[in-house]
């Protein structure tokens, strides 16, 4: 009867690991993905310290499958650093997290400018990351989609 039980055990467990494998990318998993980024690309200059989902939605385009999970978040700035924002009003003001320790002398576009933040200011913002299917399973798409 053991015997039984252990294999029913086994049989459930692999089963909810599966199942949990094949699942869409979760809110726990968007917050590290796009807490990594931040830090990576500011290099330590923003660190993401509020995360909430909104909603999330399955997309297909040209039959690639996607999956688009909206946000709202916080960020702190953690040393004083320069970095380039969209002016335009049309797509991401966040065009990326890279940082800069002096302000650039080079503004690449019309549509760019150069904001100075500084130590302990905290920005609250909206954006989407978008996972598309692969064989390997969900992988993040390296595009900025902040809002």
């Amino acid at each position: 009867m053991k015997t039984s039980f252990n294999h029913f055990a086994i049989y459930i467990a692999t089963i909810i690991v599966l199942a949990s494998c094949s699942g869409k990318p979760s809110a726990s998993r968007a917050e590290t993905d796009l807490s990594q980024r931040i830090s990576r690309e500011s290099k330590g200059n923003l660190n993401l310290i509020d995360f909430e989902k909104l909603n999330a939605v399955d997309k297909e385009f040209f039959g690639q499958k996607s999956y688009v999970i909206q946000y709202k978040g916080t960020l702190k700035v953690e040393e004083d650093c320069f970095m380039y924002v969209n002016k335009s009003g049309f797509g991401s003001f966040f065009q990326g997290f890279k940082t800069y320790d002096k302000e650039p002398a080079f503004i690449p576009s019309l549509q760019k400018q150069i904001v100075s933040c500084t130590k302990g200011e905290e920005v609250d913002f909206r954006g989407e990351i978008v996972y598309a299917k692969t064989e390997e399973g969900w992988v993040e798409y390296l595009k900025p989609s902040l809002r």
